[in-house]
């Protein structure tokens, strides 16, 4: 499908695979100034020989159908006077490619919105991108896909800090803008688990830490702890448990697994501890 216009040109590639036409690319070329000049026919013209150039390799000995919104060019090979560019232009289409061009007026042709961006009186271009006027802003195309892409890749990169959504459009309206642009912003932030999980907490902050009191005897308040990811011995263990008496500092470092269940730890605590230094009254473990 193809349609022109004033400044650039838009094409959709479909394919039916059975389920009816399905889009399998989108091209949209902004046009050169010697081609801004060209009649409307002849921009028509340009689109295919644009499309077909770019999808040659899709589209050669292929039976391909063309649609546009342009009725006259049903008959561009019948014209009785062409135009040396047309000649051009249709003697590259006829000797490599098959293909029949079908009207299809405008409003039913999925090519015309490519041609056609949104608040084009509020956007200006250079280089083949549009910036909005006034601005260094780069105007996005209203299509959801590209919107979620870009806000997905701001809030990922290190300096986003996973923001909360002013801060989040004050920084993607530094460099981009489309229509509804805040809503977007608002609806993402909101969604992102990301977002969700990084948002600092608007809650009361904890206390301060506090320290444990200081045991009366030895072996009476026992921490607990593993070391883990240690190269296997000869008997396959591969962790330490350690045990650390929190009067005395006296600690004890036993050869475990890191598959070690609660009952094997708790054989351990009572063979190398509770059977030397009695039962303690308070145990403290993360």
């Amino acid at each position: 499908m193809f349609v022109p216009h004033d400044q650039a040109v838009g094409v959709v590639l479909m394919q039916d695979q059975g389920n009816g036409l399905q889009p399998t690319a989108y091209l949209r070329k902004k046009l050169h100034r010697a081609e801004l000049n060209y009649l409307i026919h002849d921009k028509e013209a340009l689109a295919i020989v644009i499309a077909f150039k770019a999808w040659r390799c899709y589209l050669k000995r292929r039976r391909t159908t063309v649609y546009t919104d342009h009725c006259s060019l049903k008959y561009l090979k019948k014209q009785p006077n062409l135009s040396r560019r047309q000649v051009r232009w249709i003697d590259f289409l006829e000797t490599h490619f098959h293909y029949d061009i079908v009207y299809k007026p405008g409003h039913k042709n999925k090519a015309d919105t490519l041609s056609r961006p949104a608040h084009r009186h509020l956007l200006q271009w250079d280089s083949d991108i549009a910036y909005r006027k006034g601005s260094t802003n780069i105007w996005v195309p209203n299509y959801p896909p590209l919107c979620q892409l870009l806000l997905e890749e701001y809030q990922d990169v290190l300096y986003a800090g996973h923001f909360g959504s002013n801060k989040t459009l004050t920084g993607i309206a530094r460099h981009y803008y489309w229509s509804h642009l805040a809503e977007d912003v608002q609806k993402f932030v909101t969604s992102y688990d990301t977002c969700q999980r990084m948002t600092s907490s608007k809650q009361k902050k904890a206390g301060l830490l506090q320290p444990l009191p200081v045991p009366e005897q030895s072996w009476q308040v026992v921490s607990l702890d593993f070391i883990t990811g240690l190269p296997p011995t000869t008997s396959g263990r591969d962790a330490i448990l350690v045990v650390i008496d929190k009067f005395s500092k006296m600690g004890h470092f036993i050869p475990t697994h890191t598959t070690a269940r609660t009952e094997e730890t708790a054989q351990l605590f009572v063979r190398y501890i509770i059977s030397q230094y009695g039962i303690p009254t308070t145990l403290i473990s993360d």
